[in-house]
Protein backbone atom coordinates (compact mmCIF):
# COMPACT_ATOMS: atom_id res chain seq x y z
CA UNK A 1 0.00 0.00 0.00
CA UNK A 2 1.47 3.40 -0.99
CA UNK A 3 1.85 5.79 1.89
CA UNK A 4 0.35 9.24 1.36
CA UNK A 5 2.68 12.23 1.28
CA UNK A 6 3.26 14.11 4.56
CA UNK A 7 0.84 16.88 5.48
CA UNK A 8 2.33 20.37 5.43
CA UNK A 9 1.10 23.25 7.58
CA UNK A 10 0.76 26.50 5.60
CA UNK A 11 0.71 29.90 7.29
CA UNK A 12 -0.82 32.75 5.23
CA UNK A 13 -0.25 36.38 6.23
CA UNK A 14 -2.42 38.95 4.44
CA UNK A 15 -1.31 42.57 4.67
CA UNK A 16 -2.33 45.91 3.15
CA UNK A 17 0.29 47.69 1.10
CA UNK A 18 1.26 51.33 1.72
CA UNK A 19 -0.62 53.96 -0.22
CA UNK A 20 -0.15 57.70 -0.77
CA UNK A 21 -2.60 60.10 0.87
CA UNK A 22 -3.88 63.65 0.41
CA UNK A 23 -0.61 65.37 1.47
CA UNK A 24 0.75 65.39 -2.04
CA UNK A 25 2.30 62.00 -1.88
CA UNK A 26 4.64 62.74 1.04
CA UNK A 27 5.81 59.49 2.55
CA UNK A 28 4.22 58.39 5.83
CA UNK A 29 6.28 57.32 8.83
CA UNK A 30 4.42 53.99 8.83
CA UNK A 31 4.66 53.40 5.10
CA UNK A 32 4.63 49.71 4.32
CA UNK A 33 3.58 48.61 7.81
CA UNK A 34 0.82 45.99 7.68
CA UNK A 35 -2.46 46.74 9.38
CA UNK A 36 -2.70 44.39 12.37
CA UNK A 37 -6.40 43.92 11.72
CA UNK A 38 -5.61 42.25 8.38
CA UNK A 39 -3.16 39.66 9.74
CA UNK A 40 -4.63 36.19 9.37
CA UNK A 41 -2.92 33.01 10.45
CA UNK A 42 -4.83 30.41 8.46
CA UNK A 43 -5.97 27.42 10.51
CA UNK A 44 -4.52 24.10 9.37
CA UNK A 45 -6.93 21.97 7.35
CA UNK A 46 -8.65 19.23 9.33
CA UNK A 47 -6.82 15.92 9.20
CA UNK A 48 -8.46 13.58 6.68
CA UNK A 49 -10.49 10.70 8.12
CA UNK A 50 -12.12 7.54 6.82
CA UNK A 51 -14.97 5.26 7.86
CA UNK A 52 -14.30 1.60 8.60
CA UNK A 53 -17.32 -0.63 8.24
CA UNK A 54 -17.92 -4.34 8.16
CA UNK A 55 -19.66 -7.25 9.86
CA UNK A 56 -18.17 -9.39 12.62
CA UNK A 57 -18.56 -13.16 12.81
CA UNK A 58 -17.19 -15.98 14.92
CA UNK A 59 -14.81 -18.63 13.64
CA UNK A 60 -17.71 -20.59 12.13
CA UNK A 61 -19.13 -17.53 10.39
CA UNK A 62 -22.06 -17.05 12.78
CA UNK A 63 -23.25 -13.62 13.91
CA UNK A 64 -22.13 -12.78 17.48
CA UNK A 65 -24.89 -13.39 20.01
CA UNK A 66 -23.68 -10.40 22.05
CA UNK A 67 -23.17 -6.81 20.84
CA UNK A 68 -19.47 -6.18 20.22
CA UNK A 69 -17.92 -2.80 21.01
CA UNK A 70 -15.56 -1.58 18.28
CA UNK A 71 -13.06 1.15 19.25
CA UNK A 72 -9.81 2.70 18.08
CA UNK A 73 -7.18 1.81 20.67
CA UNK A 74 -5.90 4.77 22.72
CA UNK A 75 -8.13 7.23 20.85
CA UNK A 76 -10.89 8.22 23.31
CA UNK A 77 -11.69 11.18 21.05
CA UNK A 78 -13.12 8.79 18.44
CA UNK A 79 -16.53 7.48 19.62
CA UNK A 80 -16.78 3.70 19.87
CA UNK A 81 -19.66 1.89 18.17
CA UNK A 82 -21.51 -1.39 18.77
CA UNK A 83 -22.47 -4.07 16.30
CA UNK A 84 -26.14 -4.45 15.38
CA UNK A 85 -28.23 -7.62 15.31
CA UNK A 86 -26.42 -8.75 12.17
CA UNK A 87 -22.94 -8.05 13.50
CA UNK A 88 -22.52 -4.94 11.33
CA UNK A 89 -20.70 -1.80 12.44
CA UNK A 90 -19.53 1.53 10.99
CA UNK A 91 -16.75 3.45 12.74
CA UNK A 92 -16.36 7.02 11.48
CA UNK A 93 -13.67 9.64 12.05
CA UNK A 94 -10.70 7.26 11.87
CA UNK A 95 -7.45 8.94 10.78
CA UNK A 96 -6.59 8.23 7.14
CA UNK A 97 -3.20 6.86 6.07
CA UNK A 98 -2.31 5.97 9.66
CA UNK A 99 -1.28 3.05 11.81
CA UNK A 100 -4.23 2.42 14.14
CA UNK A 101 -5.50 -0.56 16.09
CA UNK A 102 -9.13 -1.63 16.45
CA UNK A 103 -10.29 -3.26 19.66
CA UNK A 104 -13.19 -5.70 19.82
CA UNK A 105 -14.83 -6.67 23.11
CA UNK A 106 -18.24 -7.45 24.54
CA UNK A 107 -19.74 -6.63 27.93
CA UNK A 108 -20.63 -10.22 28.83
CA UNK A 109 -17.13 -11.70 28.44
CA UNK A 110 -18.49 -14.18 25.93
CA UNK A 111 -15.74 -13.33 23.44
CA UNK A 112 -12.01 -12.91 23.80
CA UNK A 113 -10.97 -9.23 23.57
CA UNK A 114 -9.08 -8.68 20.33
CA UNK A 115 -6.74 -5.98 19.07
CA UNK A 116 -6.20 -5.65 15.33
CA UNK A 117 -3.34 -3.48 13.96
CA UNK A 118 -4.39 -1.83 10.72
CA UNK A 119 -2.91 0.76 8.38
CA UNK A 120 -5.79 2.84 7.02
CA UNK A 121 -5.82 3.96 3.38
CA UNK A 122 -7.05 7.33 2.14
CA UNK A 123 -10.55 6.00 1.38
CA UNK A 124 -13.30 4.25 3.34
CA UNK A 125 -12.76 0.52 3.75
CA UNK A 126 -14.62 -2.67 4.62
CA UNK A 127 -13.03 -4.75 7.36
CA UNK A 128 -14.80 -7.87 8.69
CA UNK A 129 -12.63 -9.77 11.20
CA UNK A 130 -13.52 -12.95 13.07
CA UNK A 131 -13.88 -13.10 16.85
CA UNK A 132 -13.12 -15.95 19.21
CA UNK A 133 -15.39 -17.22 21.95
CA UNK A 134 -13.77 -17.33 25.39
CA UNK A 135 -14.85 -20.97 25.72
CA UNK A 136 -12.50 -21.84 22.86
CA UNK A 137 -9.64 -20.03 24.57
CA UNK A 138 -9.99 -22.38 27.54
CA UNK A 139 -9.91 -25.36 25.20
CA UNK A 140 -6.75 -24.02 23.58
CA UNK A 141 -5.04 -23.68 26.96
CA UNK A 142 -5.90 -27.28 27.76
CA UNK A 143 -4.60 -28.58 24.42
CA UNK A 144 -1.39 -26.54 24.56
CA UNK A 145 -0.81 -27.39 28.22
CA UNK A 146 -0.44 -23.74 29.20
CA UNK A 147 -2.16 -21.25 31.47
CA UNK A 148 -2.24 -17.83 29.84
CA UNK A 149 -1.14 -14.83 31.89
CA UNK A 150 -3.81 -12.05 31.87
CA UNK A 151 -1.01 -9.47 32.27
CA UNK A 152 0.34 -10.49 28.85
CA UNK A 153 -1.11 -10.96 25.38
CA UNK A 154 -1.39 -13.63 22.72
CA UNK A 155 -0.25 -12.70 19.21
CA UNK A 156 -2.20 -14.80 16.71
CA UNK A 157 -1.14 -14.78 13.06
CA UNK A 158 -2.90 -16.18 10.02
CA UNK A 159 -0.93 -16.93 6.85
CA UNK A 160 -3.02 -17.18 3.72
CA UNK A 161 -2.60 -17.41 -0.03
CA UNK A 162 -5.81 -15.53 -0.72
CA UNK A 163 -9.43 -16.65 -0.50
CA UNK A 164 -8.42 -20.30 -0.83
CA UNK A 165 -7.58 -20.52 2.88
CA UNK A 166 -4.54 -21.08 5.06
CA UNK A 167 -1.04 -21.50 3.69
CA UNK A 168 1.06 -24.41 5.02
CA UNK A 169 4.84 -24.23 5.35
CA UNK A 170 5.11 -20.72 6.84
CA UNK A 171 7.39 -20.19 9.85
CA UNK A 172 7.22 -17.15 12.10
CA UNK A 173 9.65 -15.25 14.30
CA UNK A 174 8.87 -12.69 17.02
CA UNK A 175 11.29 -9.84 17.78
CA UNK A 176 12.11 -9.45 20.60
CA UNK A 177 11.81 -13.18 21.17
CA UNK A 178 10.20 -12.92 24.61
CA UNK A 179 7.02 -14.98 24.22
CA UNK A 180 6.53 -17.87 26.61
CA UNK A 181 5.94 -20.27 23.71
CA UNK A 182 5.13 -20.51 20.00
CA UNK A 183 2.33 -22.87 18.99
CA UNK A 184 1.05 -23.76 15.52
CA UNK A 185 -2.53 -24.81 14.84
CA UNK A 186 -2.67 -28.29 13.35
CA UNK A 187 -4.86 -29.45 10.48
CA UNK A 188 -7.18 -31.05 13.05
CA UNK A 189 -7.45 -27.63 14.78
CA UNK A 190 -5.44 -28.74 17.78
CA UNK A 191 -2.26 -26.88 18.76
CA UNK A 192 1.36 -27.99 18.82
CA UNK A 193 4.27 -26.32 20.61
CA UNK A 194 6.74 -28.62 18.84
CA UNK A 195 5.71 -27.84 15.25
CA UNK A 196 7.96 -25.48 13.27
CA UNK A 197 5.61 -24.18 10.55
CA UNK A 198 1.97 -23.69 9.66
CA UNK A 199 -0.32 -26.45 8.45
CA UNK A 200 -3.33 -26.10 6.13
CA UNK A 201 -4.94 -24.15 8.99
CA UNK A 202 -2.37 -21.39 8.35
CA UNK A 203 -2.38 -20.23 11.97
CA UNK A 204 0.07 -19.88 14.82
CA UNK A 205 0.18 -18.21 18.22
CA UNK A 206 2.86 -16.54 20.28
CA UNK A 207 1.74 -17.20 23.85
CA UNK A 208 2.18 -14.86 26.84
CA UNK A 209 3.87 -11.96 25.04
CA UNK A 210 4.99 -9.05 27.30
CA UNK A 211 3.50 -5.64 26.64
CA UNK A 212 5.16 -3.38 24.09
CA UNK A 213 5.59 -3.18 20.35
CA UNK A 214 6.92 -6.30 18.65
CA UNK A 215 7.94 -7.23 15.12
CA UNK A 216 6.98 -10.37 13.24
CA UNK A 217 8.98 -11.93 10.44
CA UNK A 218 7.70 -14.74 8.24
CA UNK A 219 9.51 -17.10 5.90
CA UNK A 220 8.22 -19.51 3.27
CA UNK A 221 10.14 -21.95 1.09
CA UNK A 222 13.46 -20.52 2.27
CA UNK A 223 12.70 -16.86 1.63
CA UNK A 224 11.23 -13.95 3.54
CA UNK A 225 7.57 -13.19 2.96
CA UNK A 226 6.54 -9.95 1.30
CA UNK A 227 4.80 -7.17 3.19
CA UNK A 228 1.06 -7.48 3.71
CA UNK A 229 -1.08 -4.55 2.47
CA UNK A 230 -2.91 -2.82 5.30
CA UNK A 231 -0.47 -3.93 8.01
CA UNK A 232 1.87 -2.00 10.26
CA UNK A 233 5.06 -2.29 8.24
CA UNK A 234 8.41 -2.76 9.97
CA UNK A 235 11.87 -1.53 9.08
CA UNK A 236 12.89 -4.63 7.14
CA UNK A 237 11.19 -5.89 3.95
CA UNK A 238 8.18 -8.04 4.81
CA UNK A 239 8.44 -7.28 8.53
CA UNK A 240 5.22 -6.49 10.39
CA UNK A 241 4.81 -4.59 13.65
CA UNK A 242 2.23 -5.37 16.32
CA UNK A 243 1.52 -3.88 19.75
CA UNK A 244 1.19 -6.31 22.64
CA UNK A 245 -1.47 -5.14 25.10
CA UNK A 246 -2.29 -7.04 28.29
CA UNK A 247 -5.44 -9.15 28.15
CA UNK A 248 -5.87 -8.94 24.37
CA UNK A 249 -5.35 -11.36 21.54
CA UNK A 250 -3.48 -9.39 18.90
CA UNK A 251 -4.48 -10.68 15.46
CA UNK A 252 -2.13 -10.22 12.50
CA UNK A 253 -2.74 -11.37 8.94
CA UNK A 254 0.08 -12.34 6.57
CA UNK A 255 -0.90 -12.70 2.91
CA UNK A 256 2.46 -11.95 1.31
CA UNK A 257 4.15 -15.33 1.66
CA UNK A 258 2.91 -16.75 -1.65
CA UNK A 259 4.12 -13.64 -3.51
CA UNK A 260 7.33 -14.45 -5.46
Amino acid sequence: MTRAAAWWLTLSVLGAGACGDDDGGAPRDDAGAPDASTLDAASPPPAPTVTIRGALADLLGATPFEPIEVCVHERPDIPCVHTDDEGAYALAGVPADSDIALTLRDGANAYQPELLPLHTPAVDITFSPRILETELVGQLEDRAGVSLDPARSVVLFYASAGPSGGLPGVSAELVPDDAEALAYVTSSLSVSTTATETTMAGMGLFLDVPEGEHRLRFSYEGRACAATPGSWEGDEPGELRAPSVAGYWVVVGQSGCATP
